[in-house]
């Protein structure tokens, strides 16, 4: 028996939240004086560029999400938990969900496995790194290997390092169709 499938009521005012959030809050920068949302919206088109999928997109656009919340949350919790869990409760997929979460230990991952990895970031990003735990010890490595989603985390870390987009390219239509249909389904 075929099912249709009935667009999530909610998605168009998830959509809406997610660009509120950048636009309250995406003029906030990195060390490098990049702001969160220019880089969010780099990140999103590079992946575009690269021919990434759908979820791997929005992955990366929303990778910082956490950093566009409001102050007064948790302040153990990294960005990337906070990120992670925020977008778990607007109804975002687990894979989507999982990457956000993740993709600061892609990080520190690389950062022990591909030397050259570490010597890729700034002073500032280094700092950052030590802050967020530093590099993996080896054997948690090993163990993060064998993460469900563990390409699409490499491949979205690649995008931090390789990033040659432009965020003047980013429309903003094209990434909330692409929210509507990602939580409509």
């Amino acid at each position: 028996m075929m099912t249709t499938q009935h667009a999530n009521p909610n998605a168009l005012a998830v959509t809406a939240t997610i660009f509120e959030l950048f636009d309250r809050f995406g003029e906030r920068t990195y060390s490098d004086g990049t702001s969160l949302a220019e880089h969010s919206k780099a990140s999103a088109i590079a992946a575009k560029l690269r021919g990434f999928d759908r979820d791997m997109i929005i992955a990366a656009f929303l990778h910082d999400i956490g950093m566009l919340l409001p102050p007064g949350l948790p302040s153990k919790l990294g960005h990337e938990v906070l990120g992670a869990d925020y977008l778990q409760e607007l109804g975002f997929s687990k894979r989507v969900v999982e990457v956000v979460r993740e993709h600061v230990n892609a990080k520190r991952y690389l950062c022990t496995m591909r030397m050259y990895f570490f010597d890729q970031l700034n002073e500032q990003q280094q700092r950052r790194l030590i802050e967020q735990g530093g590099p993996m010890p080896e054997r948690e490595a090993r163990l993060f290997e064998h993460h469900p989603y563990f390409d699409d985390l490499l491949r979205l870390r690649s995008l931090e390092v390789a990033q040659q987009a432009n965020a003047a390219e980013f429309d903003g239509h094209w990434m909330a169709g692409l929210l509507h249909q990602h939580l409509s389904q």
